[in-house]
């Protein structure tokens, strides 16, 4: 980074700048949490964004050559469309519909064809963003200037003297506890290292915005679909097609055929095209293909536990990850044992017996669990004798080899490494 006058005549520097945590990341660049070191501004914080010089020097080159007239009107354009984005954004957030939807197919473009807006979408932000993304120029809003945005119904709540003066009340206001406070940033980013370097260039640039850069198993496998399957048909059919899940399983689209939905994925049953035997498939998007893959790993090293969920089979694809499992039917523990007339203590002493049997064979290949609840809890069959299954081992963890390790660590140190799981007490509930 080059030494940069500013405005109050310091030179700064990215020796000027103590990197604290990593906040975003995208295709070309990263944002730091940082401190500044020196100056009037002495340990002040900021946001930092770090793109590659190449993505910043081309659109600087495009402006300067046209001349200085043109450079002001391009930045006093482009200033004008940066607000009517944020007050977009604010309008949107006020509406309860809006919250589930994925985003737009092209975030910076037109709408080459139908818009897949959420079915219980605000008819006025449906409209106010489908004239935005209208293909033809002329029928596009905007195309007669600014005032036609500015007096559009969706944005007629708007008070435009004093979003001029910066004056309006967010709808949300966050609550931080101090400068450094980042709960409101997603982990998979503040976890990572602020190391000083812009984000890698994508694998597949070239196709990054055909369809959706990113869709979650809950928009295309869950039944309570926002988008509709008619717009979605693109996706899943190019997934059908490439899928090697796809081509040895059928997926149970029926309501009865969810078994479990989190955010990032869903379980369904799921049944084998070759001899028609059920299973159920956790199905994990492809951002969160290394977790994924640690619990494949985990559960391949504990298979042959009678008291331990079965993994069949693993699949991935492009947009998605499968770990197809035995399909258990005999529900949750806490639910079981609501529908029993009576729970005596010798039925309470043989689940225990089976939990500790299963708790203890992880310990003993060195494995935590790290989610012991009641929800995760299941059993083979709803017979009364059937035996439970500890199941859902995305949380799991293998701990390091005492042996390969010089000395023991510490529960302090285990604690920091694994989380607050480690504790004295944590060999009775881990």
């Amino acid at each position: 980074m080059e030494d940069i006058l500013m405005p109050e005549g310091e030179k700064v520097s990215m020796e000027n700048f103590a990197l604290l945590r990593v906040l975003g990341k995208g295709a070309y660049g990263k944002v730091f949490l940082v401190r500044k070191v020196g100056g009037k501004d002495h340990n002040t914080i900021y946001a930092m964004k770090v793109l590659r010089k190449t993505r910043v020097s081309f659109c600087w080159k495009k402006v300067r050559s046209i001349g200085q007239d043109a450079r002001l009107k391009f930045w006093q354009r482009k200033s004008v469309m940066k607000a009517i984005k944020k007050l977009l954004i604010i309008r949107l957030l006020s509406l309860k519909s809006y919250t589930s939807a994925v985003r737009p197919r092209r975030m910076y473009g037109t709408a080459a064809k139908k818009v897949p807006f959420p079915k219980t979408m605000d008819a006025e932000a449906r409209d106010f963003i489908g004239l935005l993304l209208e293909k033809k120029l002329e029928k596009r809003l905007g195309y007669g200037g600014v005032e036609e945005i500015k007096t559009h119904k969706f944005m007629e709540s708007i008070d435009w003297t004093a979003a001029e003066k910066r004056a309006l009340k967010p709808v949300i206001v966050p609550r931080i506890g101090h400068d450094l406070d980042t709960q409101f940033f997603s982990a998979e980013f503040t976890s990572q290292p602020p190391l000083y370097s812009p984000a890698e260039s994508p694998l597949n640039a070239k196709n990054l915005f055909r369809g959706y850069s990113y869709v979650s198993p809950s928009v295309i496998f869950a039944n309570d679909n926002v988008i509709g399957e008619e717009l979605m048909a693109e996706d899943v059919n190019a997934l059908l097609a490439s899928s090697s899940f796809f081509a040895k399983y059928k997926l149970d689209k029926s309501d009865t055929g969810l078994l479990g939905k989190g955010a990032f994925s869903v379980v369904r049953r799921c049944e084998r095209v070759s001899d028609g035997a059920q299973f159920a498939v956790k199905i994990v998007s492809q951002r969160f293909a290394s977790q994924a893959q640690r619990e494949a790993r985990i559960l391949e090293m504990v298979q042959g536990h009678p008291n331990i969920v079965q993994l069949n089979d693993v699949h991935s694809d492009p947009l998605h990850f499968y770990l197809v499992m035995e399909l258990l039917t005999g529900n949750e523990l806490l639910e079981r044992i609501r529908k029993l007339e009576r729970f005596t203590e010798s039925e309470a002493a043989d689940i225990m017996r089976q939990l500790v049997s299963a708790v203890k064979y992880l310990h003993d290949k060195r494995i935590v669990h790290r989610d012991l609840k009641p929800e995760n809890i299941l059993f083979e069959s709803t017979d009364s004798t059937a035996r439970l299954r500890l199941v859902d081992f995305g949380f799991a963890r293998l701990l390091p080899n005492p042996m390969e390790q010089q000395q023991l660590k510490s529960v302090q140190v285990l604690r920091k490494m694994y989380g607050w799981l480690i504790t004295p007490f944590d060999h009775l509930f881990i």
